[in-house]
């Protein structure tokens, strides 16, 4: 990790997880958490001062089990709701 970025997982419907490294300049982190999600994202906050971000339209996609729990933990999430698609948590610092 160099110093403008900053470190965030990426986690699969398919319960994969991959770390990557986002760039700190927010336009680029911005188009770099759309291209992952896959568009327009939202972003809910989790309780262990990190933030989740997801497509805004992932609910067409396959639900993502690990993200799901993560958010319900969080109470981020109603307990019959969930999260589908590919998720992208990144410190809280970094979710504006």
């Amino acid at each position: 990790m160099s110093n403008d970025t900053y470190p965030a997982t990426v986690i699969y419907p398919d319960g994969a997880s991959m770390a990557i490294s986002l760039p700190l300049a927010t336009d680029r982190r911005l188009s770099a958490i759309q291209e992952i999600v896959g568009g327009c994202i939202e972003g809910i906050p989790l309780s262990s001062g990190r933030y989740m971000f997801l497509s805004e339209n992932g609910n067409a996609s396959a639900v993502n089990h690990i993200a799901t729990e993560m958010a319900r933990d969080s109470e981020s999430i109603m307990a019959d709701d969930y999260i589908a698609g590919v998720a992208v948590i990144v410190p809280m610092e970094l979710s504006d």
